[in-house]
């Protein structure tokens, strides 16, 4: 099994060496060439599905990712691919459907905090700031350093005129870099 992976491994490398030389076609056949080996390798076909998205290919970039989904065997792998799809789709203003995917891979990877502030944030941006508010939290929990998430944390709880939270979170945006003048100033305007 481990010699069946390093062999799509190296192919998934060698259609990033290709996608670096703009030989699309051959980073294609390469990327598929990996999912024949594999085909529960995630990643190859993640990338040949944004590939096929930057070609102007997206029925047949989405059904990559959904072949992705359909072979991925472990929980992990299939939030991933869940992932990618949901943005993929809201990439293709399916929101609807974006979300729904979204949902479904914060449940398959809990532990994956960028799939938890993506979430959070798309929520939120449909007016759910409730609904949103535990996923951001539980991002900012598994990388409790991450600036971005603080400062997303900070004026989402501002917007929703949850002022003491909003502090929190600017506040510890700070202390993670004390030296931030926007962040200082950030801070200022919530009266911290």
């Amino acid at each position: 099994q481990e010699a069946i992976f390093d062999r799509a491994a190296g192919h998934l490398n060698l259609a990033l060496f290709y996608t670096d030389l703009g030989q699309l076609d051959k980073a294609a056949a390469a990327y598929r060439a990996a999912s024949r080996v594999e085909p529960e390798f995630v990643p190859a076909r993640i990338h040949l599905a944004e590939l096929l998205y930057s070609q102007n290919r997206p029925k047949e970039a989405e059904e990559e990712f959904r072949e992705a989904i359909d072979n991925a065997l472990l929980p992990e792998n299939k939030g991933v691919a869940r992932d990618a799809l949901a943005r993929f789709l809201i990439r293709l203003k399916r929101y609807d459907e974006g979300i729904e995917e979204l949902r479904l891979a914060t449940e398959l990877i809990p532990n994956h905090a960028q799939t938890h502030y993506f979430y959070g944030v798309a929520l939120n941006s449909l007016g759910k700031f409730e609904e949103a508010l535990p996923y951001l939290q539980h991002a900012q929990q598994l990388d409790p350093y991450n600036v971005e998430y603080l400062v997303g944390l900070a004026t989402i709880c501002r917007d929703a005129g949850k002022m003491d939270l909003a502090r929190k979170y600017a506040q510890e945006a700070l202390a993670v870099q004390p030296g931030n003048q926007q962040l200082q100033q950030l801070v200022q305007s919530l009266g911290g």
